[in-house]
């Protein structure tokens, strides 16, 4: 496998988990968070700086496997949340402006989908939202 793919996917397992920690932020994933993420992954992501490959489309599934992975795991919330910051830390360059005002969107929007935002949630799209926000040093 190309060294440019590994890191695509890498990439969008690592967003899995964040979308992830924050729908399980209250421990709980509902139906509706499912299909905010299912609906802007189709709608936003795969129109995310133009017209994708194959390979591109198959790496960007992997947030939805991810996600669905932890799901049926029940995996920590908050484990996932820092494995993705961790992830963010070591992989500054791949975070292009574009590419974080959507993640802000998608996390906003899964927190939004069930009776909108818990306490939970909002403590993780408070971090997501100072992570994003650090500069490359």
């Amino acid at each position: 496998m190309k060294t440019a793919l590994k890191k695509q996917i890498e990439f969008y397992q690592n967003l899995g988990k964040l979308f992830y920690a924050i729908a399980a932020a209250d421990k709980m994933v509902h139906k509706d968070e499912v299909e905010t993420l299912k609906n802007i992954i189709n709608k936003d992501w795969l129109n995310l700086e133009g017209k994708k490959t194959d390979d591109e489309i198959d790496a960007m599934r992997q947030v939805k496997i991810i996600f669905y992975a932890l799901v049926n795991k029940n995996e920590n919330a908050k484990q996932c949340l820092q494995e993705f910051k961790l992830y963010k830390q070591d992989n500054e360059k791949l975070f292009k402006e574009e590419v974080k005002e959507l993640i802000w969107k998608t996390a906003n929007e899964i927190a939004n989908s069930f009776s909108s935002k818990n306490k939970s949630e909002l403590i993780a799209l408070t971090d997501l939202g100072l992570l994003l926000k650090k500069k490359d040093k």
